[in-house]
């Protein structure tokens, strides 16, 4: 593509793999909000200014987990803190109580649009880690993370935010603490 180098110094694999992911990168955000207008110089490389300013602000991703390979599937991109400090009530989701929400949180996954993204290897890598394969395409908690993510809600979301699901209560205590590292069984 004659252009040595733009595509590590611009960082566009990490930014291809958080869009992949359901999530946004400021220059996405900036794109779709109107602040960054793609015309006639979209294509120009980016400045060392603007390439440091675009690295500064990709998320951190979680490291990888032990023995991740020895599951089946792939294992779905996590961030390492929830963007803007605040993650989403995962617990909306059926099959998502505040265990598997914070195992959920334990692998950087915060955001319905992360779950949302997921394919089928996403699910079968998450099931088989957590130990409970199959769960996920069954419950549908992809297709209700999509939903939710678009601001949308479900007949289930509707009863958990009523306080009429006991498993999705939420006592307080915990917050974004509510993090379980599992380890995935042998």
């Amino acid at each position: 593509m004659a252009f040595p180098g733009r595509i590590e110094r611009e960082h566009w694999i990490a930014q291809a793999k958080l869009l992949a992911a359901g999530l946004e990168t400021a220059h996405s955000t900036a794109v779709k909000s109107g602040a960054i207008t793609i015309d006639d110089q979209a294509d120009a490389p980016l400045s060392e200014e603007e390439a440091s300013y675009l690295l500064a602000h990709l998320p951190a991703l979680m490291p990888p987990v032990e023995n991740e390979e020895a599951h089946a599937g792939a294992r779905p991109l996590g961030l390492a803190a929830p963007r803007g400090g605040k993650a989403d009530d995962l617990k909306l989701i059926k099959g998502i109580g505040k265990q598997n929400e914070a195992r959920l949180h334990g692998l950087g996954i915060w955001h319905f649009e992360q779950i949302a993204a997921w394919t089928a290897d996403h699910a079968k890598w998450v099931g088989s880690y957590l130990a409970f394969a199959g769960r996920i395409e069954r419950e549908q908690w992809i297709s209700q993370a999509k939903e939710l993510a678009s601001g949308g809600t479900t007949e289930f979301a509707k009863r958990v935010e009523a306080g009429l699901v006991k498993s999705s209560l939420d006592d307080g205590s915990r917050g974004q603490d509510n993090i379980e590292v599992v380890q995935p069984r042998e």
